[in-house]
């Protein structure tokens, strides 16, 4: 799950209600962070809360989104790291990716992989709330 920098081996404590999905992301090594997410028709966030900090990121559509960090116990703060700052940040990244792939090799960025891993976080966390279990995230 690439918001997350890390993989996801299995996904604990899932809880879904009206709109708000609530559940622990465990890494392999056993590390965790705290995931929660929810929506509603002007509004979305998405905020990990790791052991020492806590990320999040609000928008009011796909195209205008700001991240925040707040480190300890202190307020978020936005972070200069904002889709509004760039008309079209997606196709010019995507645009230099396939540049650099195609000069320099490897593969290009945004190819799918990512979004294969976060599916499968997302099946894991569908899973691990319907269960009450914990689930396996399988890695795509």
């Amino acid at each position: 799950m690439p918001i997350v920098g890390w993989d996801i081996a299995s996904v604990g404590e899932a809880h879904y209600t009206a709109g708000v999905v609530r559940a622990t992301l465990i890494r392999g090594d056993g590390r965790c962070c705290r995931y929660e997410a929810w929506a509603d028709e002007n509004l979305v966030e998405l905020r990990l809360d790791y052991e020492r900090a806590s990320v999040r990121a609000i928008g009011s559509d796909m195209r205008s989104k700001c991240l925040e960090l707040a480190l300890a116990s202190e307020d978020f703060q936005p972070l200069d790291i904002c889709d509004a700052d760039d008309p079209d940040p997606r196709e010019r990244f995507l645009q230099g990716s396939f540049y650099r792939s195609v000069t320099q090799g490897g593969r290009v960025a945004d190819d799918g992989r990512e979004h294969l891993q976060a599916l499968a976080v997302v099946d894991a966390l569908q899973r691990a709330a319907d269960t009450g279990q914990a689930a396996i995230v399988i890695n795509p």
